[in-house]
C-alpha cells in the first residue's frame, strides 16, 4: 500500500515517493549547485624567490560546471600597487588539462617582477553555472630578491701599503632580503682559493674573515702585491641563489735597513745608526725592529732618537735577550722618511773583550723582523 511504501522511504531517509512529482530525488545530499572552492597551492606564503618570472598555482572545483567567463585572477606589487586582472583565456593563465586548476606565469616582459617586490595574488572570482561563487577567496604572497650579496669595508683596504703580513683579511657581507648563505662562501689569495669549512676561514653572518696564520701565512710574503677575491651567495626559498664576488689588492712592502761598519775603541761609546732606506714609501707611525749582536763583545747601553729621524717626540722602548736587541717605537704624527737614520743604538765594547775582538750587527733571519701599523703614504713606489 502507499502507506507501507511511505514507511520504507521514511526509514531510508528519503522523501515520500508518491509525493515526488519532479526535480531532484534526495539521495543523502543536495544534488544542486552550491558554489566553487579553490586553494592556493604554490608558492608557499611569503616565500622568497629569485625568479623574476615566478609562477603561482591554484586548484579549484565545483559540483556543477565552472562558468569560465566568471574567472578573474589578480595580483599586485606591494600594498600601494595597482591590481592587474587576468581572465580565463589570458596568455599568462594556463588551465590544467582536467580543468581542475591553473598556473599563472608571466609571459609578457612588462609583467616580470622587480627586486624588492612583495607580490599579493588571489583568485578573486570563480562561479559555477548557477552563478554561485567562492565561499573563501584564496590568496598568497611572495617576496622577490633579484640582487646578490653586497661587499663593504675590505681590510686591508684596497691599495694599502703594509709593512708586514696582516693578522687577518676580512670584508663585510650582507644581503637585504634573503640573507647571506652562511655555508657557501670563499676567499682567494693570489689565485689560491680557500672554501667555507676551512677552520681559518669564518663567516659570522656579517664579516667574512681569513686568519693569516698556519698554512696561509706563506701566502703573504714581503715585497708582494696581494690580490684578494671573495665570493658569497644569498639564500632564497625558490629558484637559484644570487651569487656575487669582488676583488681588491694591497701591497706588503718592507723597509730596507742598514748598520754601517764602525771601528770602536775600548772605552768609547758609539752611536750606531740604524738607517732606513726609501722610507718615503711609508707613513710610519710605529715600528718593531730586532738586531742581533755578540753580547760577549758588545754592550748595549741605550737607544735614542735624538739626532735621528724620529727625534725625541717618539716613545721608544728596547730590550735585549740572548744577543738580540728589540726596539719598538710609537709616534703621534706619521713619519715620512727618505734615506734617514731611524734611531741610534748606543753601545761600547765589552770590558772583557780581548784585543782585536769584534762584533757584527745584523738583522735576524727573515720572519723575525716586523714593521707594524704602516699606512699608505702620500707617495709610494711599488
Amino acid at each position: 500500500s502507499s502507506s507501507a511504501a511511505s514507511d520504507v522511504y521514511k526509514r531510508q531517509g528519503m522523501p515520500n515517493a508518491p509525493l515526488v512529482t519532479g526535480g531532484c530525488v534526495y539521495f543523502g545530499e543536495d544534488c544542486g549547485c552550491n558554489g566553487t572552492i579553490s586553494d592556493m597551492l604554490f608558492p608557499p606564503d611569503y616565500s622568497i624567490t629569485s625568479c623574476a618570472d615566478q609562477y603561482v598555482e591554484y586548484d579549484f572545483g565545483a559540483r556543477c560546471d565552472i562558468d569560465t567567463s566568471s574567472f578573474y585572477f589578480k595580483l599586485r606589487r606591494g600594498s600601494a600597487g595597482s591590481w592587474i586582472g587576468f581572465p580565463w583565456a589570458d596568455d599568462n593563465v594556463f588551465i590544467n588539462t582536467d580543468a581542475d586548476g591553473f598556473m599563472w606565469s608571466p609571459t609578457d616582459p612588462m609583467l616580470m617582477f622587480n627586486h624588492g617586490d612583495t607580490v599579493t595574488h588571489e583568485l578573486y572570482i570563480l562561479e559555477d553555472i548557477a552563478g554561485l561563487g567562492l565561499n573563501d577567496i584564496p590568496s598568497g604572497h611572495f617576496i622577490v630578491d633579484l640582487e646578490p650579496p653586497v661587499f663593504e669595508m675590505p681590510y686591508p683596504a684596497d691599495g694599502l701599503l703594509l709593512g708586514g703580513p696582516p693578522s687577518n683579511v676580512h670584508i663585510d657581507v650582507y644581503d637585504d632580503i634573503a640573507g647571506v648563505d652562511t655555508d657557501n662562501y670563499w676567499i682567494s689569495i693570489n689565485g689560491d682559493t680557500i672554501w667555507a669549512g676551512d677552520s681559518y676561514l669564518t663567516f659570522d653572518g656579517t664579516t667574512l674573515n681569513l686568519e693569516v696564520a698556519g698554512p696561509y701565512l706563506a701566502l703573504f710574503p714581503a715585497g708582494d702585491t696581494i690580490d684578494v677575491c671573495v665570493g658569497a651567495q644569498d639564500l632564497p626559498d625558490l629558484c637559484d641563489a644570487n651569487v656575487s664576488s669582488t676583488c681588491w689588492n694591497f701591497v706588503i712592502d718592507f723597509l730596507s735597513f742598514d748598520l754601517p761598519e764602525r771601528v770602536v775603541y775600548p772605552g768609547d761609546t758609539e752611536n750606531l745608526p740604524v738607517i732606513a732606506y726609501q722610507g718615503y714609501r711609508f707613513a710610519l707611525d710605529s715600528f718593531m725592529v730586532q738586531v742581533s749582536y755578540n753580547p760577549s763583545v758588545l754592550v748595549i747601553e741605550n737607544v735614542t732618537g735624538a739626532g735621528a729621524a724620529i727625534g725625541t717626540s717618539w716613545l721608544i722602548d728596547w730590550d735585549t735577550t740572548g744577543g738580540i736587541i728589540e726596539v719598538t717605537g710609537h709616534g703621534i704624527t706619521p713619519l715620512m722618511l727618505d734615506n734617514d737614520t731611524l734611531f741610534f743604538i748606543q753601545a761600547s765594547p765589552h770590558s772583557s773583550a780581548g784585543g782585536g775582538s769584534f762584533t757584527v750587527l745584523d738583522y735576524p733571519e727573515d720572519g723575525t723582523v716586523s714593521y707594524t701599523h704602516l699606512t699608505l703614504p702620500t707617495k709610494r713606489i711599488v
